[in-house]
């Protein structure tokens, strides 16, 4: 596990997967709930998604 910047937070490591020009970054949590580290992490990209039984936004009216 590489030292992250998130010492006291519910991230518990990232993974980052590369494939050509792509880039993910599988966030694994420390905590029971999978939604306490989309706050926590760096990027707002995270706080609107899609899944295949919901749709999530953290901030819809700002998003809409």
């Amino acid at each position: 596990m590489a030292n992250l910047p998130y010492p006291h937070s519910h991230i518990l490591t990232i993974f980052t997967l590369y494939r050509k020009t792509s880039k993910i970054d599988v966030i694994v949590s420390n905590s029971t709930t999978a939604i306490s580290p989309i706050f926590q992490y760096h990027s707002t990209v995270l706080m609107n998604f899609i899944t295949t039984h919901s749709v999530f936004c953290a901030y819809p009216q700002l998003t809409l």
